[in-house]
């Protein structure tokens, strides 16, 4: 019933999964169905908030590019591109770890280092096999290359570009994920840029498409 009415009333969902999040502050799934409707109608405070929570609470990094693209629509750039480089593969399905190149190189481009955003993209774009990850690459290159260029605004930008469904499918969590482990807030780690690039680069060797 939930995903049903992230798809049909995402507001009317929202409500729903704020009350819910305040009656079951500690269950898992209810934070996460509260940062997932937060997200996906504008409230990035609040998806951030409840993202890491529902981190926090199943011990997963699930949403990881939604977490990290929040940020960036809140101005925290540099701690997007942290939590991404810092990232590993092993803690998220492939479709996630595409996702998450695509905000990394959005953040370049956000802090106007479009050349690196564009890097980050080629080296997407070598590993990846499948189609509609193709599309995507070639309409995020568009922008990055119409950003540079000064055909498109900063503020004409769009944020991950998160269908719905997609929504709807990361929902199939385990509910019965391990307790976590402590982790560190990306905000307390260091935003230096110039020692992550091999980490970038780390995003391109994650995961293969599921039609390899």
């Amino acid at each position: 019933m939930a995903q049903d009415l992230l798809q049909q009333d995402p507001e009317l969902a929202y409500r729903h999964a704020r009350a819910a999040a305040d009656r079951a502050g500690r269950v898992d799934i209810a934070r996460e169905f509260a940062g997932l409707a937060s997200y996906y109608t504008g409230r990035y405070p609040e998806a951030v908030r409840e993202l890491r929570t529902f981190q926090r609470l199943s011990g997963t990094k699930h949403h990881l590019p939604l977490l990290a693209d929040a940020m960036r629509a809140l101005g925290q750039v540099g701690e997007a591109i942290d939590l991404a480089v810092r990232a590993k593969p092993s803690e998220m399905d492939p479709d996630e770890w595409f996702e998450l190149g695509l905000v990394l190189a959005g953040s370049r481009a956000d802090l106007g280092q479009y050349d690196a955003g564009l890097a980050q993209l080629a080296r997407l774009r070598r590993i990846c096999r499948d189609p509609a990850w193709l599309t995507r690459l070639d309409e995020a290159q568009s922008r990055i290359e119409a950003l540079a260029d000064g055909q498109l605004v900063e503020d004409e930008v769009v944020v991950l570009d998160v269908a719905v469904d997609d929504v709807i499918d990361w929902l199939d969590l385990d509910p019965e994920a391990d307790q976590p482990e402590e982790d560190q807030d990306p905000a307390d780690q260091s935003d230096d840029l110039d020692e992550t690039e091999g980490q970038e680069a780390a995003l391109t060797q994650g995961p293969a498409s599921p039609n390899d």
